[in-house]
């Protein structure tokens, strides 16, 4: 599981900055790509050529720091890889046409059986207008290129294609209202996360900051996965009941309209990074809560300075103190192992800074669940792990999950499974690739 960052602009490096880097990696002997490999439009992203020099570069200095063996693991990813490489999966490469197409061919050997289809083609496509005549022209039978449901040129141009089927599911990230839960912070009383649940009409909020592209949650776990725990606490809002709990933990309403207890009041500024979706979330949410006596004020900011916010001591640039609560963002996995941000294991502290759990979240319960689920290969028991840890964090409230992206795909209405049907709820619907199947145009 790492951070879960929006597409975001890159700044071109410089041709002479790639040509440098180029120059000092021809020196140390290692054959460089062809700046083709990473054309992902009619000519090679700068961005993505420049990411790969500087991987290269940084393995080579790790690998210069050191001797014998360890040179040798250090500089292991820059290798010349064989001259015949070795593979197991199903199909292996006939042919390669950097930055247009490669064909791939069954592999006989393949230890579930030879593939269903002998070939296949994958195929570059440059431009909006192109994708959209491959897909109804049925020359392209399926798009890899999931988008944001409700929000792509392509969706739009598409419509309703003949010989078209769509698919539909959770993408696997996630953005959450994430609570410091260390003691002497605000909401490590856990009063108050109750009442910011009851404060919130979480489906009309998501509804309204995303356009009806997010499915609210309410675990990591979402829908879309294997392990997803549909039967959650959905709290419905009662501004009334998040008031007790707060009154119940001390607070005397102030004149202002909001909590307090002598001079500390209930407010909390919350870093996030700048985006229109989260921020016009997090401002709903701050309107409804204001309403229970709670002051919610958004503090958007950069993706560094949020990385800063995220480690510790937790003070976001320009403040004095750590945040009391983030609103952040994470991807996942097909194994919904939340143990790298919610293990106890995993809490940030001075001598870990980086670490993921930075909202200190310690639960002997839920350890105990995340480590069986992590010692077992029965992927049923794991499901029960998961949903019993989904429980935890239910009672727990250590975040407060706002919504998944809801994502669109489109792949032909021919592409079919020697299993039988095909998914269309699910990311990885094609997961047994070696079964998929074209089937013959009707007549």
């Amino acid at each position: 599981t790492t951070l879960f960052r929006d597409p975001s602009e890159c700044e071109a490096p410089a041709e002479a900055a790639l040509a440098d880097a180029e120059a000092v990696i021809a020196d140390i002997g290692r054959e460089l790509h062809s700046r083709d490999a990473y054309a992902i439009g009619p000519a090679a992203d700068a961005c993505a050529y420049g990411d790969y020099l500087v991987r290269v570069l940084g393995d080579a200095a790790d690998a210069l720091r050191f001797s014998g063996i360890d040179a040798i693991a250090a500089s292991y990813r820059i290798l010349e890889p064989p001259p015949t490489p070795v593979g197991s999966g199903p199909w292996r490469v006939l042919s390669i046409e950097p930055g247009a197409s490669m064909e791939l061919e069954a592999f006989d050997g393949f230890h579930r059986g030879t593939p269903a289809m002998s070939r296949l083609e994958v195929r570059l496509i440059h431009s909006t207008a192109e994708t959209i005549e491959a897909v109804r022209g049925e020359s392209v039978h399926w798009l890899l290129e999931p988008f944001t449901f409700g929000d792509s040129l392509i969706a739009a141009g598409v419509g309703d294609a003949q010989g078209l089927a769509w698919g539909e599911y959770n993408a696997l990230g996630w953005y959450d209202l994430e609570y410091n839960m260390r003691e002497g912070r605000l909401f490590a009383d856990p009063n108050l996360r109750a009442a910011m649940e009851l404060c919130v009409d979480k489906d009309e909020t998501v509804a309204a900051a995303t356009g009806g592209r997010g499915v609210p949650i309410y675990s990591p776990i979402i829908p879309s996965m294997w392990a997803y725990e549909p039967d959650l606490p959905r709290p419905m809002r009662d501004v009334e009941a998040g008031r007790a709990l707060i009154e119940a933990s001390g607070w005397t309403m102030g004149d202002d309209g909001i909590y307090r207890i002598g001079d500390q009041r209930l407010t909390a500024k919350v870093p996030m990074r700048e985006g229109p979706e989260q921020l016009r979330f997090l401002e709903l949410l701050a309107f409804q809560v204001a309403e229970c006596g709670i002051e919610i004020i958004p503090q958007p900011m950069s993706e560094d300075d949020l990385f800063v916010a995220l480690a510790w001591p937790f003070v976001p640039p320009g403040e004095d103190r750590p945040w009391d609560a983030v609103f952040s963002g994470w991807v996942s996995t097909p194994e919904p192992d939340p143990s790298a941000i919610y293990h106890s294991r995993a809490i940030a502290t001075a001598s870990n800074p980086l670490a993921f759990n930075y909202i200190g979240f310690a639960s002997t319960e839920g350890d105990s669940l995340l480590d069986q689920a992590r010692a077992t290969y029965d992927q049923r028991e794991r499901a029960r792990l998961y949903r019993r840890y989904q429980a935890v964090l239910a009672e727990e409230r250590p975040v407060l999950y706002a919504w998944s992206p809801r994502i669109r795909e489109a792949r032909s209405d021919r592409l079919e499974s020697t299993q039988g049907p095909l998914a269309t709820n699910t990311s990885t619907w094609w997961w047994q690739l070696e079964t998929l199947i074209l089937r013959s145009p009707d007549p």
